[in-house]
């Protein structure tokens, strides 16, 4: 199967010109949506210390987060 480039970023001749894989990693979904969730964390973790939010709350999201893993699901709606 062969996928089209629908811009220079996804072109496997391109590609390079505009960054690394490393850095491409850096920025991914994935990468993105894990920064996002250790935000939450470290939020519900301070949140917890000062009392906001119970103690062991803190904490059992931080020790589900280590675990827990992203599933993406597409969905498309065609609106009439």
């Amino acid at each position: 199967t062969t996928t089209m480039a629908v811009s220079a970023l996804d072109s496997r001749i391109f590609r390079n010109l505009f960054g690394t894989q490393e850095i491409r990693d850096v920025f991914s979904d994935d990468q993105y949506a894990r920064y996002m969730i250790e935000t939450e964390v470290a939020l519900a973790r301070a949140q917890s210390k000062v009392g906001i939010i119970p103690a062991e709350a803190g904490e059992a999201i931080m020790e589900a987060s280590k675990t827990m893993t992203i599933e993406y699901v597409h969905s498309y709606r065609i609106r009439q």
